[in-house]
C-alpha cells in the first residue's frame, strides 16, 4: 500500500508540472519560430531564427497579447526581433533591429534613381522612325527607376511618381515620350513586382531648360499606402 501511495503521489506531482507547463506557456503548440519568419521575410530577408522566447499577457487596453522576441541571421547578419500578436495569433506589430512594422497590410517598397538631362530621341513606329523631341523652352529628363518590393506579399504595381525640378516645381511623367523612348510607360502600368524582387524602369519627364535636377517624390497618399523608402544602394553595382 506504501508503494502504490508513492507512485500515486509522483504520478500526482507529474500531472501538476505538466499543468503548470501547459499554463505557463499558453497551452498552445503553436509555431512561433515559423511565424516569425515568415513576417520577417515580408521585408526582404531570408531568415533562420536562431532563438527565441515567447511572453503572453494582458496589454493596458485589456487585450491578450503574445510577444516574441529573439535573433535571426539573414544573409551572414545576425538581427534581433520582437513579434507581438494577438491571442489568435494575428500579427499586432514586428520590430527588427528597432525600426517597427505595424501589422503587413501596409507594405513597403524600396526605391532608389538617377536623373539625368537628355535631347530629342528617335523611336520607331509601323516602320517608320520619329523623332520625339520636348516643347520650346522645355528638355527631357530620363529616370531609371529602380523598385523593389519588400512588404506587398500581393504583389506591387508602381505608381508613376512626380519630378521636383531644381526649382521647386511638380511635373508628372511625360506619358508619350516616355513609352516611345522604351516603352516603360506599358511595363509600369501592367507590371506587378512580386514579393522580394526588383524591377528598373525608364521614365520620361519635360521640364523647363536648366532646371532638369532634382528628385522624384510621390503623394503623401502613395506613401502611405505603398510606403516607399529611398535605399541609395539599391541598383548599384
Amino acid at each position: 500500500m506504501k508503494t502504490r501511495t508513492k507512485i500515486l503521489a509522483v504520478v500526482v506531482v507529474i500531472i501538476v508540472v505538466i499543468i503548470a507547463i501547459a499554463v505557463a506557456t499558453g497551452g498552445d503548440d503553436h509555431d512561433y519560430k515559423s511565424q516569425a519568419e515568415q513576417e520577417i521575410d515580408k521585408y526582404g530577408y531570408d531568415s533562420t531564427v536562431t532563438e527565441y522566447e515567447v511572453e503572453k499577457g494582458v496589454n493596458g487596453f485589456g487585450v491578450s497579447i503574445i510577444k516574441v522576441s529573439g535573433t535571426f541571421v539573414s544573409d551572414g547578419e545576425t538581427h534581433s526581433f520582437v513579434m507581438t500578436t494577438f491571442s489568435d495569433h494575428e500579427l499586432a506589430t514586428l520590430e527588427i533591429d528597432g525600426s517597427s512594422f505595424w501589422g503587413d497590410d501596409m507594405g513597403d517598397a524600396l526605391y532608389n534613381y538617377t536623373a539625368q538631362e537628355i535631347g530629342p530621341f528617335t523611336y520607331e513606329s509601323f516602320g517608320y522612325v520619329f523623332t520625339e523631341e520636348p516643347d520650346e523652352g522645355m528638355t527631357f529628363v530620363l529616370v531609371t527607376l529602380t523598385v523593389k518590393n519588400v512588404g506587398h506579399t500581393d504583389g506591387l504595381t508602381v505608381t508613376a511618381p512626380d519630378f521636383e525640378n531644381s526649382l521647386g516645381n511638380i511635373y508628372s511623367m511625360d506619358y508619350s515620350a516616355t513609352d516611345h523612348h522604351d516603352s516603360s510607360y506599358s511595363d509600369l502600368s501592367f507590371t506587378s513586382i512580386g514579393l522580394g524582387n526588383t524591377v528598373t524602369f525608364n521614365l520620361v519627364y519635360q521640364v523647363p531648360e536648366g532646371t532638369a535636377d532634382g528628385e522624384v517624390r510621390w503623394s503623401d497618399l502613395d506613401l502611405d499606402v505603398y510606403g516607399y523608402v529611398l535605399d541609395p544602394e539599391l541598383g548599384q553595382a
